[in-house]
């Protein structure tokens, strides 16, 4: 197969993850196509943007519709986290130059970004590239993570800060 033909297909295949009518078993299937890894019990919703080819999913996660995941770094979704519709994930950045090389196509710097085990994002939280979102923690809706974060916390504004510390399993909150 030719390599234009191979990439018309491969965006056709993303066109199918995309449809509102495509049934979540098929989705996944066609995900998983694209080299995305998808845990047992996982949703993906319509709409979802595959853009990123490094994408894993762990079991029993939801991601809702029209998420965006971008870049050529690898991201990494735990375990039971749920991803708010209209978020967006990034793995992929540039240097910011001088103002010739900003002029022109720079270098990409791939980096991995990862959302650990349980996490809550709300609507349109924006995660950067590189970034890792620890255990437990919930993003509040609109929220764009510029940094790393710590277990069981909520974060919240743009930047992202931790506003509030979680309970866990009973135990008292972590900071």
């Amino acid at each position: 197969m030719s390599d234009m033909l191979r990439a018309k297909s491969r965006d056709l295949v993303k066109i199918l993850v995309a449809a509102r009518l495509c049934p979540n078993k098929m989705r996944a299937k066609l995900l998983r196509s694209l080299g995305w890894k998808i845990g047992e019990g996982t949703i993906v919703h319509w709409g979802v943007l595959p853009v990123a080819p490094n994408v894993t999913i762990g079991a029993g996660s939801v991601i809702a519709t029209q998420a965006y995941f971008d870049g050529h770094g690898t991201i990494e979704i735990g375990d039971k986290t749920r991803i708010g519709p209209f978020s967006k994930i990034l793995s992929t950045t540039h240097p910011i130059e001088n103002s010739v090389p900003r002029r022109i196509a720079g270098k990409d710097y791939d980096l991995d970004t990862k959302i650990g085990f349980g996490c809550w994002l709300g609507t349109s939280v924006m995660i950067l590239p590189g970034v890792k979102v620890a255990d437990g923690c919930v993003l509040a809706a609109g929220s764009v993570v510029t940094k790393d974060t710590e277990p069981n916390g909520l974060y919240a504004g743009v930047p992202a800060k931790r506003v509030r510390d979680l309970l866990t399993d009973g135990s008292p909150p972590q900071r």
